[in-house]
């Protein structure tokens, strides 16, 4: 078996003892809005959207990346055409 499955499902029954163990219901309050749920949940919930900032900010920082590394490889291209034009040539 992958050890990504194993992983994933070792985590998963953490999870599931957590959310057993911690049932109790608490209250969130944040500006103006309030919000009862289980501290498991509530927990989750909160990193979830870590997750989800950790995976999203970063975003744009690696598509501009990403696309100077495209723009590199076509000025590269059209350097090594003018320095070896034969071998840019299509062989029929």
């Amino acid at each position: 078996m992958n050890r990504i499955y194993i992983l994933t499902i070792i985590l998963l029954l953490f999870a599931l003892v957590f959310a057993i163990q911690n049932t109790s219901t608490i209250a969130l309050d944040f500006l103006f809005w309030n919000f009862q749920g289980s501290l498991a949940f509530i927990t989750l919930l909160i990193f979830f959207f870590g997750f989800i900032a950790g995976w999203i900010l970063p975003a744009r920082k690696v598509w501009l990346k990403n696309s100077q590394i495209k723009t590199l490889r076509s000025k590269l291209d059209e350097v090594q055409k003018t320095v070896n034009p034969a071998s840019s040539k299509s062989v029929q």
